[in-house]
């Protein structure tokens, strides 16, 4: 399938801290590439625990209001991973369309 409903050729990963906050810009931006057909995938660089929505003034609330896509429980390194599998299967799938 050719056109705008073509599967997106990147994708961006933002490494959150803690719960998945970011700070002031980060919203906004995420928010420009997600209007833009860029997928974004919100994780965090703790150990251990998920991203959670909870702080506002560009914390991962405000992130994920923008259309970042939570990563879970996932490590910025295992969502890279996760989000590059699935963006190369959608691509395959958009070339095989006739």
């Amino acid at each position: 399938m050719k056109g705008p409903d073509r599967a997106p050729s990147s994708f961006k990963l933002l490494a959150g801290t803690g719960l998945g906050n970011a700070g002031p810009g980060h919203a906004e931006a995420v928010a420009d590439l997600v209007a833009r057909g860029v997928p974004v995938v919100l994780a965090t660089r703790t150990l251990a625990g998920p991203v959670l929505g909870v702080y506002g003034h560009g914390g991962g609330a405000d992130i994920l209001a923008a259309g970042a896509v939570a990563a879970g429980e996932l490590t910025p390194f295992q969502a890279r991973i996760l989000a590059a599998a699935w963006l190369g299967k959608t691509r395959l799938i958009d070339n095989m369309a006739v």
